[in-house]
């Protein structure tokens, strides 16, 4: 790991792009550890979908970021507040080894474009158990969701108007 808390959080404060500073051969090496990653106001994170920032954490909060977000994640989040911004070009790209859950009924995820995806045998994007297990979004273009096909499920409650990628 380039930057590792372990067990503890991770608050970083960025004002302009937050990249790794070079892509490893598979875009697999993590970059950050912690257990709540919190990123505030970064210009872009990651650079795009094979060069995307890799993280291991339990939780993850993004403030105030304004522009494109790609992110994968090893074993399994939790989203907290994660807002990208609504103008175009403000993008979340998350692709999950594990479950994307809502943590503590908390999700907020806010973005132009969104593309969640959930890998690994019944893995899953929200819970479903009860509406308030969903990742809650408010998006102003187009959502995206892949999950697995055996025994994974997309739980997404949208405020406002739904524009499905295909």
């Amino acid at each position: 790991d380039a930057l590792s808390t372990g067990v503890n959080a991770l608050t970083m404060n960025v004002t302009g792009a937050l990249t790794d500073a070079a892509a490893d051969a598979d875009n697999t090496k993590v970059d950050l550890t912690a257990s709540t990653l919190t990123i505030s106001g970064a210009t872009t994170i990651g650079q795009s979908t094979g060069d995307a920032l890799n993280i291991a954490a339990d939780t993850l909060v993004i403030n105030a970021s304004d522009g494109a977000a790609f992110i994968t994640e090893s074993n399994g989040v939790a989203l907290g507040t994660v807002n990208v911004g609504t103008d175009a070009g403000d993008d979340l790209w998350l692709s999950v080894a594990g479950n994307i859950t809502d943590g503590t009924n908390a999700s907020a995820v806010t973005a132009n474009d969104l593309t969640l995806i959930a890998t690994g045998s019944g893995n899953a994007i929200g819970d479903g158990a009860a509406d308030t297990d969903d990742i809650n979004v408010a998006l102003t273009g187009v959502l995206t969701a892949t999950a697995a096909t055996d025994g994974g499920g997309i739980f997404i409650s949208e405020t406002g108007d739904t524009t499905l990628g295909a």
